[in-house]
């Protein structure tokens, strides 16, 4: 769900642009990363593959919007929403995307046959926070806690692929699964439009 925001990010950010003023400490590489190394001949090796792939996408996306915020046409975005929003909203919608860090732990991991394989892993964001930062009771117990991953690999040929991503729920006590999620995907969502 998180890299499908920061996509939905990115494309808010072609559209629109972000303030200039990103705090540094928090941006992105501005040198290209090579791709990682891919390694899926074991379930945790091809996990934490992903993990890594998962990472260097963001990277990329986040330099690609760096960018675009130096884009005439985000300068431009910016100065005509100075003229129509107040300084506190105008400020709001520019908000410089950081790239976010996470904690990996595999919890258990369990070969059940000769192709399917069950990780438990707990990811906590890492991101260190500004210096300033207030976070709510909410917040600050989620980043605490953090999420519970269930990932079910199965071996086709020689290597190990993930076949589903479960996440825990707490509220039903239970793993819901959200990959693969076959639901279309309609413009039924408001994102930007108000």
């Amino acid at each position: 769900m998180k890299k499908c925001l920061l996509f939905a990010a990115f494309i808010a950010l072609l559209a629109t642009g972000c303030s200039n003023q990103a705090n540094n400490s928090m941006a992105a590489p501005s040198v290209h990363q090579a791709a990682p190394e891919v390694d899926t001949s074991t379930p945790d090796r091809a996990l934490k593959s992903m993990w890594a792939i998962s990472d260097w996408r963001d990277s990329f996306l986040l330099g690609e919007a760096q960018k675009i915020e130096q884009s005439d046409e985000a300068k431009s975005w910016r100065q005509l929403s100075a003229k129509v929003n107040t300084k506190s909203v105008a400020d709001g919608l520019s908000r410089p995307e950081i790239l976010d860090k996470y904690s990996r732990d595999i919890l258990q991991a369990t070969v059940e046959t000769e192709s399917r394989a069950v990780i438990v892993a707990h990811i906590k964001n890492a991101t260190p926070l500004p210096a300033d930062a207030q976070l709510s009771k909410s917040q600050q117990s989620t980043r605490e806690k953090g999420e519970r991953v269930k990932y079910v690999l199965e071996k086709e040929k020689d290597s190990w692929k993930i076949s589903e991503v479960w996440v825990w729920n707490e509220y039903s006590n239970s793993f819901i699964k959200r990959r693969p999620d076959n639901t279309p995907n309609y413009p039924v969502y408001v994102f930007r439009g108000w």
